[in-house]
């Protein structure tokens, strides 16, 4: 683990330099689009991601756990809001429009596996060839199909993958269970497979992370679905957006709700998914009441995905900028690097999909 000397003011400046990235380049007010707009939903997974990265270097990467505290402990909200975020978006655009169940695979699988697929090959031949680490065929051959039964952060080739194999899962559900006249029946099916997967599974080392996480997705099922057959509910979200005193004093009161939960996650306890999904609704009022929104977490929200599937591996064994520099400093390097990287990946893997 990497030493942090002054975490306390490397907080300050690298929180000071984080606060003005993201609250300079402001964009317009934003038009919705049901309860949560594209752009919206852009920006909550640019939170999300940066909330997972936070944690793993806060907690796995470097040995001061105060370091990135307590954002480093939004990890669990950061997975919630992608999971919510899947259900909600799968299921506007199929109240929207029926898809058939092929085309719905063949869409998604490129989605998901292409940037994975581009992912997974330069990091076995680099562990391999610059470490000296070789994981076996069969390793090799699941993490290809999307199989991911471990999660340990150090001796696996990429340990935040178990997320895939759990979206993977509910996407091969989602259209098999999903009616558009019961939406709400289905987002009760799929928490109840889910709920199945997670308590009966024989993945034992990665059960535990899919216990915290298998509410988000059929919640945001719900709320799509309440945004479509409710419609004084988008109308009541589109009033709040717009009301001049109580707008921003629920946006003041959201923002410290968050921050007093950030200090009180309840990571490791029973209460751990509870205090999450509560996190998560305070979140997304925050983000979607606030009139504006960030450019840069709509910019990194477009990479997400490639964001999450790059960072930990680079961070734990391919980045050396700890050892060069103040952790504030590496950390804004590292995060470049990153998204560099997750541009080109999600540039070349929209190629392939064409």
């Amino acid at each position: 683990m990497v030493a942090v000397p002054g975490a306390a003011l490397q907080n300050l400046v690298f929180f000071g330099v984080l606060a003005f990235a993201l609250l300079m380049p402001w964009r317009g007010t934003d038009r919705n689009e049901g309860v949560i707009s594209r752009s919206r939903s852009t920006e909550l997974k640019g939170a999300g991601v940066l909330f997972v990265i936070f944690a793993h270097i806060g907690y796995y990467l470097v040995s001061d756990h105060s370091f990135l505290f307590p954002l480093s402990t939004f990890a669990g909200t950061g997975v919630n809001l992608f999971l919510f975020l899947s259900g909600y978006g799968l299921t506007a655009s199929a109240l929207t429009r029926a898809r058939p169940i092929m085309e719905f695979y063949v869409r998604h699988v490129k989605k998901l596996y292409l940037p994975l697929w581009l992912v997974l090959v330069p990091f076995f031949v680099a562990d391999y060839y610059f470490l000296g680490r070789w994981y076996g065929g069969a390793y090799v051959l699941r993490s290809f199909l999307g199989f991911f039964p471990h999660a340990d952060l150090y001796a696996d080739l990429d340990s935040p993958l178990w997320y895939v194999t759990f979206a993977v899962f509910l996407y091969a559900l989602f259209p098999i269970v999903f009616s558009r006249k019961r939406p709400w029946l289905s987002a009760i099916a799929i928490a109840a497979l889910s709920y199945a997967a997670t308590y009966f599974t024989p993945l034992s080392d990665v059960s535990y992370l899919w216990m915290d996480h298998w509410l988000a997705f059929p919640l945001g099922m719900v709320v799509a679905w309440l945004g479509d057959v409710w419609a004084s509910f988008p109308r009541a979200v589109r009033r709040a957006q717009e009301s001049r005193y109580a707008r921003p004093a629920a946006v003041g009161l959201l923002f410290f709700a968050a921050w007093y939960l950030t200090l009180h996650a309840g990571v490791g306890t029973s209460l751990e998914q509870g205090i999450s999904l509560i996190t998560l609704a305070v979140v997304l009022g925050f983000f979607v009441l606030k009139k504006r929104h960030s450019a840069l977490l709509v910019w990194i929200g477009t990479y997400s995905y490639e964001l999450y599937l790059l960072h930990w591996p680079i961070l734990d064994r391919y980045d050396s900028l700890y050892a060069l520099m103040p952790a504030w400093l590496a950390t804004c390097a590292s995060l470049m690097l990153v998204f560099a990287l997750a541009v080109f990946l999600n540039r070349v893997a929209r190629r392939l999909e064409r």
